[in-house]
């Protein structure tokens, strides 16, 4: 939503700007006819010209930006709000319940699109810190767009039985704090 609105104030603010120089070129072109002096009237429509191309690439450049970093949260949302095989509790619901100090970002390592999720896991006097990488093909659109590349506890990658056992905990563990059903889940092919 926020992006919306940026977009819209960068538009507005370029037609005012496009609005201010109409009307001193036509000020300036109205002084300058009346003086008959043709020489002054092409250094200020250069002058006026250049600050329109250079206001020009500066906008283009933000809305630019604004695309990417909407692109980017739509991604994020995206995962956050999937949910896994015909499960009806999203990864989101499930990893910020059972994760504290959580963090989404978008990650871009080249050929692959990923999402990251790092956070915190305390259990007892155990307190585990856990990231989660999920790779993301072409323009995510719904779950069959994103895997689960890799979960690891403490900096060690986990084997794929570990990782399919903490997602399973964290849903698990979201289903039971929300009265919800839950099986067990493979998360990864075996």
């Amino acid at each position: 939503m926020s992006n919306v609105i940026l977009i819209m104030a960068e538009v507005l603010a370029f037609l005012l700007m496009a609005g201010v120089v109409i009307k001193v070129v036509w000020t300036a072109y109205g002084i300058i006819k009346k003086k008959n002096d043709l020489s002054k009237m092409k250094s200020v429509v250069i002058t006026i010209g250049i600050v329109i191309i250079i206001f020009c690439i500066v906008d283009m450049k933000l809305i630019f930006d604004s695309n990417i970093q909407t692109y980017k949260d739509k991604t994020i949302t995206c995962v956050k709000n999937t949910c896994p095989k015909e499960c009806q509790i999203s990864y989101g619901q499930a990893l910020d319940n059972y994760l504290s100090d959580i963090k989404w970002e978008y990650v871009d390592s080249g050929n692959n699109t990923m999402v990251r999720v790092n956070g915190n896991h305390v259990d007892g006097s155990e307190n585990d810190k856990i990231t989660l990488m999920f790779v993301c093909h072409n323009r995510v659109k719904n779950a069959t767009d994103f895997n689960i590349y890799y979960v690891e506890i403490n900096g060690k990658k986990c084997v794929t039985y570990e990782a399919n056992n903490l997602l399973n905990e964290a849903f698990s563990d979201y289903a039971e704090k929300n009265n919800l059903l839950y099986e067990y889940t493979y998360f990864f092919a075996y």
